[in-house]
């Protein structure tokens, strides 16, 4: 399913940058050790990175996909750095930005993808499925869904794996690629990427079906799809401060 929002370049480019060492500590969780392993770097999604960038040395390389870039790179421990593309493709590069490998899902992709502590790499597409890939590229398993995947999936320290679907529905993944449960939010779409506090609670927005101008804010129980409060909310979705 393709959404209809302002197009995007499908020109991947990395820029060289000076490295900073910066307090990015979070909740201790089965993400990888990495230094950007996820959507927005870490299960609260702070935003922050390793990565000084407010002097840029000019374009190291760039790589051209078959398709648009909707989701952000993400770098694997062993600095592989991984992105999503509209062509059907997971792609994996090297520092010097080398094609390491890619992967057909054989539908569009819109998330970020997810790395967890062993290496494996978590991505949702329009394929209905949420898959898990190891770095060499073999297909670990794949969890249908039932309905397009654009949320970008969080991975909490039990490793449960949490993403949202078009459905209106949040799904918990067991890390053997199980379900283990779903919320159904009453809205049709649910593309925010869930956050996940230093409590195990799990927090995402929403559109409500009624008033889809209003964004509508949850809290779940990391062990169960209790919710906890819901709340109207304008902030930004799924940061927890």
């Amino acid at each position: 399913m393709k959404v209809s929002l302002k197009k995007i370049s499908h020109t991947f480019l990395l820029i060289v940058f000076s490295i900073l060492s910066i307090n990015t500590s979070t909740a201790i969780s089965q993400i990888a050790d990495s230094p950007y392993p996820m959507f927005l770097h870490d299960l609260k999604h702070t935003g922050r990175s390793p990565y000084q960038v407010s002097k840029v040395n000019g374009l190291k390389w760039h790589q051209l996909t078959g398709g648009e870039i909707w989701s952000s790179p993400v770098i694997g421990a062993d600095n592989t750095i991984y992105v999503s593309s509209t062509d059907g493709n997971l792609y994996a590069f090297n520092t010097d930005g080398t094609l390491k490998w890619d992967y057909q899902t054989g539908k569009e992709l819109f998330g970020t993808p997810a790395i967890d502590a062993d290496g494996t790499i978590y991505v949702g597409g329009d394929n209905k499925k949420l898959l898990a890939i190891n770095p060499d590229r073999k297909i670990k398993w794949p969890c249908f869904i039932g309905s397009d995947v654009h949320s970008s999936p969080a991975i909490d320290k039990d490793g449960t794996i949490y993403v949202g679907a078009w459905d209106g529905k949040l799904y918990a993944i067991n890390k053997n690629g199980t379900r283990k449960w779903s919320y159904t939010t009453g809205s049709n779409i649910l593309s925010s990427s869930p956050a996940i506090g230093d409590d195990g609670t799990i927090e995402f927005e929403f559109n409500d079906i009624l008033n889809s101008t209003t964004p509508q804010i949850v809290n779940l129980t990391p062990t169960s799809n209790k919710l906890n409060t819901i709340k109207i909310s304008t902030k930004k979705s799924g940061i927890l401060l």
